[in-house]
């Protein structure tokens, strides 16, 4: 079994990828989803697509889409490539930490156009 956004494990991974509909935990008494628990994103943008960047972030930790954890989430506005690394190496870090056997998801998410500070290296 894979654990669903608030962490419990009702459904093995086949049948919570075939699920398309929302998830009800009957121990949290809410809705979820099979994504968020051990789902973990960097969401990059420059500073003209903040609002893209903000939405992206609301869309997938919300409960009932994606539901990933906002602990698990990493939001840079107008970030040097320092900061992208350093970023990547707390997501590394706490991928590390999870049971062997479980699923694991990373989001890179990035909004702008070319970049025209130290992000270039990005996308060489």
């Amino acid at each position: 079994p894979i654990p669903m956004a608030c962490g419990c494990s009702l459904m093995c991974a086949a049948c919570m990828k075939s699920n398309t509909e929302g998830l009800y935990c009957p121990k949290h008494h809410a809705d979820t989803t099979g994504l968020g628990h051990n789902t973990f994103a960097i969401i990059v943008a420059q500073e003209d697509f903040k609002n893209d960047a903000i939405g992206f972030k609301n869309v997938i930790t919300k409960p009932n889409i994606c539901g990933v954890r906002e602990e698990n989430v990493i939001q840079l506005i107008d970030a040097s490539f320092e900061d992208v690394k350093k970023a990547v190496a707390e997501v590394a870090k706490k991928i590390e930490k999870i049971e062997k056997g479980q699923e694991t998801f990373f989001i890179f998410y990035f909004s702008g156009h070319r970049p025209t500070n130290n992000l270039g290296m990005l996308f060489r």
